[in-house]
C-alpha cells in the first residue's frame, strides 16, 4: 500500500493521505476523504462494522491475515524453530500508544501470554530498536513476505486475526480513478497471497 502511494503521489486525480490520529469515519461523512483503510483486530471487528454501518458508511473487507509475534535477531527465541507463544510469557512486550491492543488481544483468545512487563512505546524508532536488539517483542500482523526477513522473525499466532477494511461513503460522487486504484490494490494483495475470504 505504501509503495502504491509513493508511486502515485504526484497524480492530480487521486489525493493520498496517511493520517495517524484522525477519525476517518467523520472525514468520510463530510466528504473530505474518498476512501479510508482500517486495520482491525478480530476481537473488535463486528462491533466496529456495526458502528460504521450505523453511520451510513460502506465497509469492504479486502484481506485477512494472522497476527504474529515479532522478535529481533538478539532475542533468545530467534533461532528456535519450535518457538510458541508460551515461550514469551515472561518477556517484555511493547504495547502501542495506548493499552487497547493488549486488551483486544487478550479478549481475542491469548491467555498464555501474560508478560511480567508490558510497556507502552509510542515512539516508532525506539520501538524498532528495542525489538531489533532482542530486548522485547511486539505483536503485529504476518505477511507472506515477512518469512524472508533476516533482521526480524515473525511467529504466526493462532486465534489472532487482522482485517484490512476499506471504508467509503456511498453518497460520495463517483471517482473513476479511485475504482482503478482499488483494482490495483486488489491485484497487489492477491500477488502477496492475501485476499478476502
Amino acid at each position: 500500500f505504501l509503495r502504491l502511494v509513493q508511486e502515485n503521489k504526484a497524480r492530480r486525480d487521486i489525493t493520498f493521505s496517511l493520517p495517524q490520529e484522525t477519525n476517518s469515519a467523520d472525514l468520510l461523512l463530510n466528504f473530505t476523504l474518498e476512501v479510508s483503510f482500517v486495520l482491525m483486530l478480530n476481537s473488535r471487528y463486528l462491533a466496529y462494522l456495526d458502528s460504521i454501518q450505523k453511520k451510513g458508511l460502506h465497509a469492504t473487507l479486502l484481506a485477512t491475515f494472522p497476527g504474529a509475534i515479532r522478535i529481533g535477531k538478539g532475542h533468545p527465541q530467534f533461532d528456535n524453530p519450535n518457538a510458541t507463544p508460551a515461550d514469551f510469557e515472561n518477556d517484555l512486550m511493547l504495547d502501542s500508544r495506548n493499552a487497547t491492543v493488549s486488551r483486544g488481544l487478550l479478549s481475542a483468545g491469548i491467555t498464555r501470554i501474560k508478560p511480567n512487563y508490558n510497556i507502552i512505546c509510542g515512539k516508532h524508532t525506539t520501538r524498532e530498536a528495542l525489538v531489533a536488539r532482542g530486548l522485547a517483542y511486539d505483536i503485529t500482523y504476518f505477511l507472506p513476505t515477512d518469512a524472508d526477513r533476516e533482521d526480524f522473525r515473525y511467529i504466526p499466532m493462532e486465534g489472532i486475526v487482522y482485517h484490512l477494511i476499506a471504508l467509503t461513503n456511498p453518497l460520495h460522487p463517483p471517482v473513476p480513478e479511485l475504482d482503478r486504484f482499488m483494482e490495483i490494490l486488489g491485484e497487489e494483495l492477491a500477488a502477496a497471497g492475501l485476499s478476502a475470504p
